[in-house]
């Protein structure tokens, strides 16, 4: 399990965590995602991209995985007060991720429906792979497009 980072560090991504959610204070992707984008906003950070995600439980319940670029380092305490005081809701801001791709990645892993910030770039493979005659070599087959050829 990941461990939540210290109050006082600074990181410019976080990966959010909403273990067994409420749905009568988060029913939805959207709400969650809205919850948290509205205390950033309040903290005077500036969310540049984002990606929400809904996993179920065994039991029935579910949580919420967030991924959030922001447009610079910044800490996440205000934002985890903010979430507590004004919508009941507690998240853990995990340490795992560094850097934006592997945080997305984690929270995309079981959720086809994810919630994508608007101008989301396309994150599904990664750019050094589709950079093509960049050297690296040429992109896995499960990401190559299915061209029909022409007979004759």
């Amino acid at each position: 399990m990941a461990s939540e980072l210290g109050s006082r560090q600074v990181r410019m991504v976080y990966l959010i965590t909403c273990s067994q959610a409420d749905f009568n204070v988060c029913g939805s992707r959207e709400d969650f995602a809205s919850k948290v984008l509205s205390a950033f906003r309040s903290s005077g950070i500036k969310v540049m991209h984002w990606v929400c995600s809904r996993e179920n439980h065994q039991d029935g319940g579910h949580h919420y995985h967030m991924s959030v670029k922001l447009d610079q380092g910044r800490r996440w305490l205000r934002v985890k007060q903010t979430l507590e005081a004004e919508h009941n809701i507690t998240v853990n801001f995990s340490s795992t991720h560094v850097n934006y791709y592997t945080a997305y990645k984690y929270v995309v892993k079981e959720d086809d429906n994810a919630l994508y910030s608007p101008g989301h770039p396309d994150l599904r493979v990664p750019s050094r792979l589709r950079q093509v005659g960049s050297g690296l070599g040429v992109l896995p087959r499960k990401h190559r497009l299915k061209v029909k050829r022409r007979k004759g």
